[in-house]
């Protein structure tokens, strides 16, 4: 199936090439279409410029393949099984609340938008000016004061001095710590080994004494006497709830405390 779509334009320009694209209406099963463009040169420009744009359908080979059983199940299926449905709309009417919030809202945009400024009182702006008290004062004067001072330092008043580079000699205790601490580490660097001796290692297992063994049989026998512990070796027994009542010394005691 081929089909031609002409195009005209009313332009006066100079000759030129017009594409049209077709609309991608297409069947989910016709595959895509392709478009071919002509090209027209028209030597008079007076006269109407026109284009084409031909359509080809895809072959049977570029259709998609569709199951067997699910083209049965549309060529078979009978409108007439389907179920009458009535469409029921619904309108929400809006509560009380929402009326009352939007009536606020509206009433304060509209108070906005209408609000006269004839109605605003001139009012004067007040600068105050507050003056220090007596203890700024004086810390003023202080800090100024101060700092003349230093601006009119006269460096001549100083007097020369001299310094003295003072280099302290470690005492006895210190040289002999530090001694004893370089000839340790001169014995761990130059430690000969040859001077080592071979000896063997020798493995012991102690046995336990009859105290540990009779301990440990004593919680191996306590351990099997729970898990193969019989419940039904238990007699049934009846439980009192007794209730005693104070006495009178009790009640007396109670009251005088």
């Amino acid at each position: 199936m081929t089909g031609v779509t002409q195009t005209r334009s009313s332009s006066a320009s100079a000759p030129k090439a017009i594409t049209n694209t077709p609309t991608p209406h297409r069947h989910p099963l016709l595959g895509s279409w392709t478009s071919h463009t002509l090209w027209i040169k028209n030597s008079r420009p007076e006269k109407e410029l026109c284009s084409a744009s031909i359509m080809s359908s895809p072959s049977l080979n570029e259709l998609p393949k569709v199951a067997v059983d699910l083209k049965s199940q549309l060529e078979g299926f009978n409108p007439s099984n389907m179920k009458h449905a009535v469409t029921q709309e619904k309108t929400v009417l809006p509560t009380a609340e929402d009326v009352k919030q939007e009536r606020q809202h509206n009433n304060l945009i509209q108070d906005v938008e209408n609000f006269s400024t004839d109605r605003l009182k001139r009012a004067a702006t007040q600068e105050k000016f507050v003056l220090p008290n007596a203890q700024d004062v004086a810390s003023e004067k202080t800090q100024k004061a101060l700092i003349e001072g230093v601006e009119a330092f006269d460096s001549s008043k100083l007097k020369p001095t001299e310094t003295q580079e003072k280099n302290l000699l470690p005492d006895k205790d210190v040289v002999q710590q530090e001694r004893a601490h370089q000839n340790l580490l001169n014995g761990v660097e130059h430690f000969d080994k040859s001077s080592m001796k071979h000896a063997e290692t020798q493995e012991k297992n102690p046995l336990p004494d009859p105290a540990a063994i009779e301990q440990e049989k004593g919680q191996q026998q306590l351990i099997a006497g729970i898990e193969n512990f019989n419940p039904k070796s238990l007699k049934h027994t009846e439980t009192q709830e007794k209730n005693p009542l104070p006495t009178k010394e009790a009640i007396a005691q109670e009251k005088g405390a």
